[in-house]
């Protein structure tokens, strides 16, 4: 017993299907249908009727990261992690990152080292998971000061076993080094630093 769709219903999966037609052509179609949903939509106060896909909040919350908008980017993060289908070319793992990274942003350091941490049970493997790694290393650094607590100290081994040759590998060497300085095993610590 599904109500027929509206007119207005109608032409925005039209619209969607051609937006997702031409975000696979490649560049410069993504900016392209980007700035025209930002353009056309624009944000949540101005969207009336119209149930937004994973792929428009996706748009939406990008452009509200990259204005450094995070309070305003998190519901569009997890309206598509809540929404998003193969067809939109949206992954999981990228949403967690960028929701990690909002909350990072906003000093809710517990719900990004979370957000880290499932990206990395989930994915260990993805093109995510270094950056996921640093900023889980950073964030409990940030919660943590100069204090040694397990998550912490799981975190920096963590990223130093898997990401020897990350850009940031050497920062967070550093800093495991120093916990094993400040332990008492100058080996370790010689290693390290």
């Amino acid at each position: 017993d599904e109500s027929p769709l509206t007119e207005l219903e109608v032409y925005h999966h039209q619209a969607l299907e051609i937006m997702r037609h031409l975000m696979k052509k490649g560049e410069p179609w993504p900016d392209r249908v980007s700035s025209l949903v930002v353009r056309k939509l624009g944000f949540p106060d101005r969207i009336q009727g119209v149930k937004l896909s994973s792929l428009e909040g996706w748009i939406l919350a990008e452009n509200l990261f990259a204005e450094r908008k995070y309070e305003e980017a998190l519901p569009f993060y997890l309206l598509v992690l809540r929404s998003a289908g193969p067809e939109d070319g949206v992954r999981h793992e990228r949403v967690h990152l960028q929701l990690g990274l909002c909350y990072y942003n906003l000093k809710q350091f517990e719900e990004a080292a979370q957000r880290f941490t499932a990206l990395l049970s989930r994915a260990p493997d993805s093109p995510e998971a270094s950056t996921a790694a640093y900023w889980r290393y950073r964030t409990y650094k940030a919660l943590y000061s100069d204090s040694w607590p397990p998550p912490y100290v799981e975190a920096l081994q963590y990223y130093v076993s898997r990401f020897p040759q990350h850009p940031s590998a050497s920062e967070v060497r550093y800093q495991l080094g120093q916990f094993y300085r400040q332990k008492g095993e100058r080996m370790r610590a010689a290693e390290e630093l």
